[in-house]
């Protein structure tokens, strides 16, 4: 599955649109982490959210992301 994100701007250059389709990225993480469903979702949420801020960046910037968490994330 293929991921997308598409960025759109203004005529004026006053207004900014990004949209992305993810699902590729969200479940190769469900693939490789084996997380529970819900635990999916937010990091999937989170991947995707990384990768709508990491379009705005110049060359010199960064993302991090940082999950801090003390219950149940992976499938046994």
């Amino acid at each position: 599955m293929k991921n997308y994100l598409v960025c759109c701007v203004s005529q004026r250059g006053d207004i900014l649109g990004l949209a992305g389709v993810t699902a590729g990225i969200v479940n190769e993480a469900y693939r490789l982490h084996g997380t529970y469903m819900t635990a999916s979702a937010a990091l999937g949420r989170a991947l995707t959210g990384r990768a709508l801020m990491g379009a705005l960046l110049k060359n010199d910037q960064r993302v991090a992301l940082k999950f801090e968490g003390n219950g149940p994330r992976e499938r046994a």
